[in-house]
């Protein structure tokens, strides 16, 4: 079965009901984990695309590790809800690239409601590009939201630094990644901000 055997969307909230008991060890979800941090992206409109495109190349040059993925990549002739419903499965953390045009889209809902199922709620990390977090409407509130910033940015890395816990980076090192790789996410971000007029 795929995502919706586990959770649903409701309107404007997510239900309740708990994940299925193969998602958890011991009252915590269970994503093994393997040789690679997996981090699952969430987008819907081109801009949104384009900061999910910029994510996922720039993530593993400042986190090695990191195997960032997009619903785009799904190989072709692979069935497609069950791709996606593996991938949300396996996620050890959740990004969810928000734009003012996207915010009530039902794509999105679906995905963040999955991941919401899937994952602690601080592994959950809304990506604003252009948007305050006061603009975001509920449910997607409830998670910690980081603007598409230098400083805010580094927070975003620093929660998925901490999902590796003994193979983290030290500070010193994820820093000094994180400031000779900004500048190219930096450039892409002022491309997504400027691809689409909005009012």
């Amino acid at each position: 079965p795929g995502p919706s055997a586990f959770f649903g969307v409701l309107g404007n909230t997510w239900e309740t009901s708990e994940p299925s008991a193969s998602l958890l060890t011991n009252g915590e979800p269970c994503h093994p984990m393997g040789v690679d941090m997996k981090v699952f992206i969430c987008w819907s409109g081109e801009r949104s695309r384009l900061v999910a495109e910029a994510l996922r190349g720039w993530l593993p040059n400042v986190i090695q590790i990191v195997d960032a993925w997009m619903s785009e990549y799904i190989d072709k002739g692979s069935p497609w809800p069950e791709s996606l419903d593996q991938k949300l499965r396996a996620a050890q953390v959740g990004i969810i690239c928000l734009t003012r045009e996207n915010l009530a889209e039902p794509w999105i809902q679906f995905e963040a409601g999955a991941l919401y199922m899937n994952l602690r709620q601080e592994n959950v990390c809304p990506y604003l590009l252009d948007i305050s977090p006061s603009e975001i409407p509920w449910p997607l509130a409830r998670f910690q939201a980081s603007k598409a910033e230098k400083e805010d940015t580094r927070k975003l890395l620093d929660t998925i630094n901490k999902v590796l816990g003994e193979g983290a980076l030290d500070r010193e090192r994820l820093n000094e990644a994180f400031d000779m790789w900004l500048p190219r996410l930096e450039t892409s971000l002022s491309a997504a901000i400027s691809n689409v007029d909005v009012s």
